[in-house]
Parts: structure tokens; C-alpha cells; sequence
């Protein structure tokens, strides 16, 4: 049995155990995927291909963009499975732990979330990450 993901052969042909193959598609990235199962045949049975369309789905919020407003001013975006709650913390130091804190927290909407930080006093560095409890 040759298993293809969007028409890639994944592998060498899988075997046969009790009447079944089997494949994983657990390295698949968030997509569409079309599976095809395609069988040669032999002199008992005929040749076949099946096809699924498995979804894989990706919760975890994306960076969309981020970009210099010019000055002290910077700004970035980003978006998430609508409804779900999310932090944004900033930090000026990454080797302090106690160093983080929030600088926004919402929900995620059906349009792109925007943060930004404006006037800034200078720093050496200024860091971001999120969480989406």
C-alpha cells in the first residue's frame, strides 16, 4: 500500500498486518491534506485508490507582522482562534525571570490583533512573547 500526502509518495510502501496499513500523519502542518491510499493489486485482489482529506487544525496564536513605526514606536500583530484569551508581556532584560510583565491582555477577534508601544523611553533592548492560556 503507497500512502501520498498531496500527491508525495510518504515513504516506501507500507505492509500489510491483518488486513490493514497504516501511516502517521502526525509531522502534517496546519492545512488541508489529501491522503491517498493507492494499492497495486495482486493476483487475488484488484488494484484500488482511496483519498480522505484530513484537516489539520493549528490553535496556537501566529505573529502576522511586526514592524518600526520610526522613533521609539513599534507595533506588531497577530491573531488566534477567535474567543480565546491572550497575554502579551514585554521585558527589557531576558535573563531576568522576575523581569516580565503584561502589557495587554484580550480575546482574540475575527480581525487581526494589533499591539504596539509607543514613546518609548530609550532602552538597550525590549522583548515580547505571548501566552494564550
Amino acid at each position: 500500500m503507497q500512502f501520498r500526502t498531496n500527491g508525495i509518495a510518504v515513504g516506501e510502501p507500507a505492509a500489510f498486518y491483518d488486513g490493514s496499513a497504516a501511516f502517521t500523519t502526525t509531522a502534517l502542518g496546519a492545512a488541508t491534506n489529501l491522503i491517498a491510499a493507492e494499492y497495486a493489486g495482486d493476483w487475488l485482489n484488484p488494484a484500488a485508490t482511496n483519498h480522505l482529506n484530513q484537516v489539520v487544525a493549528s490553535d496556537a496564536p501566529v505573529i502576522t507582522g511586526s514592524r518600526l513605526l520610526g522613533g521609539t514606536n513599534f507595533q506588531f500583530s497577530f491573531s488566534g482562534p477567535i474567543g480565546r484569551t491572550y497575554q502579551t508581556w514585554s521585558a527589557t532584560n531576558l535573563a531576568s525571570p522576575g523581569g516580565w510583565s503584561i502589557v495587554l491582555s484580550n480575546s482574540f477577534g475575527t480581525a487581526q490583533s494589533v499591539f504596539g508601544e509607543y514613546n518609548l523611553p530609550q532602552a538597550p533592548a525590549r522583548f515580547y512573547g505571548g501566552v494564550s492560556p
